[in-house]
């Protein structure tokens, strides 16, 4: 059941899309052919026109009472066509010769509407279905509701098949409804005459057309989407090995900054950096000949060294007017040193860059 139902839907899609097809080709392209000849088929007789050369003249109507009197008449139009090899008919259904029902109150699909046609003229009606073909409106896309023609087939068969026998192609087909002439769809009719293998060839080649360009369409979305996800599936390999090196490119230009830093903070300091010797000439100039340093150490801007003097207090006052060093400080209390002449002291004072 689902899949019946699966299969109806793409019908009906497929009906759709031909129909959008249709509507999207051009006017002048969909434009019909005139008529070279019309028959009207009244309740006892048909009747024929048909224009006199290109000057479009029509000439008066006459009554065809036997097939044969119209296969004459259609053979003689053919005959005395100079530009086309196949002359236009048109065929006309006048009042009586057809019933006008409606399947339903809305708009069907082409397949559906069929079927319920079928359905209501065998509930509905007292004909025999074999006997009758049902026809549809061409111009029925705006009309609200579904509306379906029952022609006899003994009243079609003969005129389709003295058209056919001729050498004339049908051209449209029309019923003089009560609104006014409705075009009918004329591939049902099918059924009752094979057409000339001219017809079934620039039909059968139509469908071609349309099925293969069907499968190009879809060929070439298909391949579209593939082309786009192949450049999105390279262009993601692309971003991930460029996001390796970008990472690699990042580290090695964090690793340089670094360093860089580390030099300048080093150039920096070394520009500030009071010389060694200096300092020592310094010391050598304020420390006086009774005192001695037996140690000596310089870290950043500090120094602290220790030693032996006579007087350590007095230190304090000359390293403090010295301009190289400022706030000399005694770190450790001031001491006697045992088994010599002095006193033990531990200083540590900044240097002034």
């Amino acid at each position: 059941m689902h899949q019946f139902s699966l299969r109806n839907d793409l019908a009906d899609f497929g009906e759709w899309w031909l129909a959008e097809l249709v509507a999207m080709t051009p006017a002048a392209v969909r434009k019909k052919q005139t008529a070279d000849c019309t028959l009207v088929v009244g309740r006892d007789s048909v009747h024929s026109w048909h224009a006199a050369g290109a000057s479009g003249d029509v000439t008066e109507p006459r009554e065809l009472f036997e097939p044969q009197d119209l296969r004459v008449e259609l053979e003689g139009l053919v005959r005395s066509a100079h530009e086309k090899k196949r002359p236009i008919v048109d065929l006309v259904l006048g009042s009586g010769r057809f019933l006008e029902r409606q399947v339903a109150p809305f708009r069907l699909p082409s397949r559906r509407a069929s079927a319920m046609a079928a359905l209501d003229l065998q509930s509905s009606t007292p004909l025999d279905p074999a006997t009758v073909i049902m026809l549809f409106a061409t111009g029925d896309a705006d009309r609200s509701d579904h509306r379906y023609f029952v022609v006899k087939r003994e009243t079609l068969k003969p005129l389709l098949a003295a058209i056919e026998q001729a050498g004339a192609r049908l051209g449209t087909m029309r019923a003089e409804s009560e609104g006014g002439p409705v075009e009918l769809y004329v591939e049902e009719l099918g059924a009752l005459v094979r057409p000339a293998w001219r017809d079934r060839l620039q039909r059968g080649f139509f469908r071609v057309v349309v099925a293969a360009s069907a499968v190009l369409a879809i060929a070439t979305l298909g391949h579209a989407q593939w082309h786009y996800r192949e450049g999105i599936r390279q262009l993601d390999t692309e971003i991930e090995a460029l996001g390796v090196e970008v990472k690699t490119v990042r580290a090695l230009s964090d690793e340089r900054n670094r360093r860089v830093e580390q030099i300048e903070s080093v150039r920096v300091q070394r520009a500030q950096a009071i010389p060694l010797a200096k300092i020592l000439e310094e010391l050598t100039r304020l420390v006086p000949d009774d005192s001695w340093i037996i140690d000596l150490s310089i870290e950043d801007d500090k120094v602290t060294f220790s030693g032996f003097s006579s007087s350590a207090a007095g230190l304090i006052a000359t390293l403090d007017a010295s301009p190289l060093f400022s706030g000399p400080t005694f770190t450790a209390p001031v001491v006697k040193a045992p088994g010599a002449d002095g006193e033990r002291f531990t200083l540590v004072m900044k240097l002034e860059r």
